[in-house]
């Protein structure tokens, strides 16, 4: 029986569905099993980032209306050698069209065939990810370091554990290594300790990332060395072993040189 983990964020625009599918992919290469659901009904994307957009026919909204069985909706990942499958969420239904109870059963029968059953939240606190809650083991908050995107990191964990789920983890996205050893922005460790959160990872601000929003296709591609170790570490932690975070802490010697 694998696990179930929401991917939520306070706030849109952090970079969550692109965490969920490069994870996927990490763990999927280290010979796990994942399968990633995309729960923002009506705004799909996970099938963008992944080049899958004229491949999937059938998705969670006609798995539960029964338009299709479970199996039918699943789409490999080519090159992945069937450890990572998609299962893409409605572009025209509406989150109040689809239950909890619903969700809550696809999941565990996701959960028999795959290790890793990945629920990509949309952003925020409204009725989409109501629907997901009841279905997750554990929870996966993506933030940046910004105010905004904290104090809404916040609510979003005061949220999740008024809704029964306790096991929650932090990732903080496009960190600018010189805006925190500068001390412009607070380390990632310290926004952690202030959200009482157990980092799970840094992920460092890429040329990959920065460029993706204005790709024409949308398409993710992973070439970046710096976002692969990064990820991958990620991972590494998800799966329960010991990998150091990256030490940033600003020196009065380092904010010297940056003045200057």
């Amino acid at each position: 029986m694998g696990q179930s983990v929401l991917i939520a964020s306070g706030k849109g625009g952090v970079g969550k569905s692109t965490i969920a599918v490069l994870l996927c992919r990490a763990l999927a290469r280290d010979g796990s099993s994942c399968i990633l659901v995309d729960g923002d009904i009506g705004l799909r994307c996970a099938d963008l980032l992944l080049g899958m957009q004229d491949r999937v026919i059938y998705d969670l909204f006609d798995v539960t209306e029964g338009n299709c069985p479970l199996d039918d909706a699943l789409y490999p990942v080519e090159g992945y050698d069937e450890k990572f499958f998609l299962l893409s969420s409605s572009q025209t239904a509406k989150a109040s069209e689809i239950r909890a109870k619903d969700i809550r059963n696809i999941t565990e029968q996701l959960k028999k065939k795959a290790d890793y059953v990945f629920l990509d939240a949309p952003a925020g606190i409204g009725r989409n990810i109501r629907i997901l809650l009841e279905a997750a083991d554990r929870a996966i908050l993506v933030s940046q370091l910004d105010p905004v995107c904290m104090r809404d990191t916040e609510r979003t964990v005061q949220f999740l554990t008024e809704h029964g789920v306790n096991d929650i983890a932090l990732i903080m996205n496009r960190v600018r290594k010189a805006a925190v050893l500068s001390r412009r922005t607070v380390t990632p460790s310290r926004a952690a300790e202030a959200m009482d959160l157990p980092l799970i990872g840094i992920v460092p601000e890429t040329e990959t990332l920065a460029s993706l929003n204005t790709e024409n296709n949308g398409f993710l591609r992973e070439n970046d060395a710096k976002l692969k170790r990064a990820i991958g570490n990620i991972a590494l932690r998800l799966s329960g072993a010991s990998v150091p975070l990256p030490v940033m802490e600003g020196s009065p010697v380092y904010r010297f040189f940056h003045r200057l």
